[in-house]
């Protein structure tokens, strides 16, 4: 979508070959292409789309320790995240919103069905989606705020995994969180279609929030408004004792406001 849409430079980062399992989800997952390169599949793609789109390829399982190396390689106007891997997936969109680069990501797309319960919404406003809630648990604590990161997610409550299934490349059996064929791409087409917006307007979009997440704006809302009411009567008190103390100071040496309401009340 992005060589459709007149990018002229991409970098492509993996390190993966085809497998038969992606068949059902990778447009470059067929039959004659199972054991490739997914990267030089892809750049060949690409070059048959448009010849004039410049592409990078970096055929390599990206580490940690890779980031800011391969970061160091830019500079880059965007950088869209689509890592599996957690804790090099939060790495890579620290560091990225760390260095000023305008980030996206896409979130768990395994166990949802639904289409219409995919959103373009910062990482702070994601719900029913437990990569995006640990990514943003850890990347809180990196100091990382929200409006830095762009996300896509689902807001569809997760299908339980399937029964543990063997391995195609040995060791235990691992229970598979099924991915359907076209809730992947909807994810990479709505990030593709987010990023050519902001390159053309200079704004990002974003799908209305969901009812849970207005729920939750309306409740911080409504908290700070009682916050604010309760300052405020606490200043009119202090303002009503500021009153008192200057009434007392007011009175003739040697009464107090007792002693003068007494000597008032004689009077009458």
């Amino acid at each position: 979508a992005l060589a459709r849409g007149g990018v002229g430079k991409l970098t492509l980062v993996d390190h993966d070959v085809v497998t038969v399992s992606n068949k059902n989800r990778q447009i470059i997952a067929l039959d004659s292409t199972v054991g490739k390169s997914k990267v030089q599949l892809l750049a060949g793609r690409i070059k048959d789309i448009n010849s004039q789109c410049e592409v990078v390829i970096i055929d390599t399982f990206l580490l940690e320790c890779d980031i800011p190396d391969l970061l160091d390689e830019g500079p880059y106007d965007y950088v869209v995240d689509a890592i599996d891997t957690v804790s090099t997936k939060i790495k890579l969109l620290e560091l990225s919103c760390k260095r000023g680069f305008k980030t996206l990501s896409s979130m768990g797309a395994g166990g949802k069905l639904d289409p219409t319960k995919i959103h373009l919404a910062d990482l702070f406003n994601t719900e029913h989606c437990g990569l995006a809630s640990k990514c943003r648990s850890e990347l809180k604590k990196k100091g990382i705020k929200p409006n830095q990161i762009l996300t896509c997610f689902s807001s569809e409550v997760s299908k339980k995994p399937l029964a543990p299934w063997p391995s195609l490349t040995g060791g235990r059996p691992r229970a598979v969180n099924g991915t359907i064929s076209y809730i992947p791409s909807t994810f990479g087409l709505m990030l593709a279609g987010a990023l050519i917006c902001h390159a053309s307007t200079g704004k990002w979009p974003k799908s209305p929030p969901t009812p849970s997440v207005v729920a939750k704006q309306n409740a911080q809302k409504k908290k700070a408004q009682k916050e604010k009411e309760q300052i405020k009567r606490e200043k009119g008190k202090g303002k009503g004792k500021e009153k008192e103390a200057a009434k007392e100071e007011k009175l003739p040496a040697g009464e107090t406001k007792d002693t003068a309401d007494v000597e008032g009340e004689e009077h009458t």
